[in-house]
This record gives C-alpha cells, structure tokens and sequence, in this order.
C-alpha cells in the first residue's frame, strides 16, 4: 500500500476512530494521541495488511490496542484519596441524559453502544474491530442496553415526581 492509498483509507475512519477512541478513554488529549499513535504503527506494520477490504477493521483493531495500553498506563500512574472516591460514587444528583448515561457505563460497554449506535455498525463488524466474538459483543450490548435502561429509568421517575 502506498502513502496515498493508506493517507486516503485512513481520513475516512478518522470520525469514527475518534470516536472509538473517546468511548475508551473520554479526554480530548488521549484520543488525539491514541489516534495518532495508532496511524504510526498501521503505516509500520501495513504490510501485514492481507487485503484492503480489511482495512477498517484492521485499523480499529490497533487503535482498540493502543487505547487499551494508555488505559493500563493510567491505572498504573492513577490515585486518589479514600474521600475522592466516596465523591466518585456518590449517586448524581441531576437528570442525566443520554450522553451523559452512555459516558457513566463501562468502558467495553461504552465502545459498543458507539460503535453500534452512533457509529452504525454491525456486530459482526465490531468483532473484526476489537478481535471479540459476535457473541461476547452481543452480550456486552445487551447489557450496555440494561444499564442505560436504569439509568435512563431513573432519570424519567425523578422528571415525573
């Protein structure tokens, strides 16, 4: 694959590589870096590419990884006090809308509910994505799906009092 090739492939998944990016690691900054690193290595290793009609998932996949890396070098670096994390969990106290109940799930969760919702993918494109089985991205979306049914559910009985 040539420059213009991989430069041309690459500009039209750069909304959705954002956007996958920010399901993962929810700072401007972060996606920025994650997307960027993610392109250096895809030119890197672009000769592992089989055929262009993968290459969307193969890219997704790599930017999966290395938003999962940062993931695990914040864990590493990461602390609070005992009394931020009280704070942290405390239930919030104003409505939350749908962003903001998407953005309160887990983080595996929150990458499928984009990828599938706001992105319009298909399950059996989100396996190829993030190297999961259909079944396991099935499960995930059914249980992204319960928890914004309750905290959307939660939203709407506090609205109706």
């Amino acid at each position: 694959m040539d420059a213009i090739t991989f430069q041309r492939e690459a500009l039209q998944l750069e909304k959705l590589m954002y956007h996958v990016s920010w399901s993962l690691l929810r700072s401007n900054e972060d996606c920025a870096d994650a997307v960027q690193e993610a392109l250096t290595h895809a030119w890197q290793k672009r000769h592992t590419l089989r055929s262009m009609d993968k290459f969307k998932p193969w890219l997704m996949r790599i930017l999966v990884n290395e938003c999962n890396d940062m993931l695990r070098k914040r864990k590493r670096r990461s602390f609070f006090a005992l009394g931020e994390a009280v704070d942290a969990v405390a239930a919030p106290e104003q409505p939350l809308e749908l962003m903001e109940a998407i953005g309160q799930l887990r983080p595996e969760w929150r990458m499928m509910i984009v990828l599938h919702y706001l992105e319009g993918c298909s399950v059996q494109e989100i396996s190829a994505m993030t190297g999961l089985p259909q079944g396991t991205v099935k499960s995930r979306l059914k249980s992204a799906r319960q928890r914004l049914g309750v905290l959307l559910s939660d939203e709407w009985e506090e609205e109706s009092r």
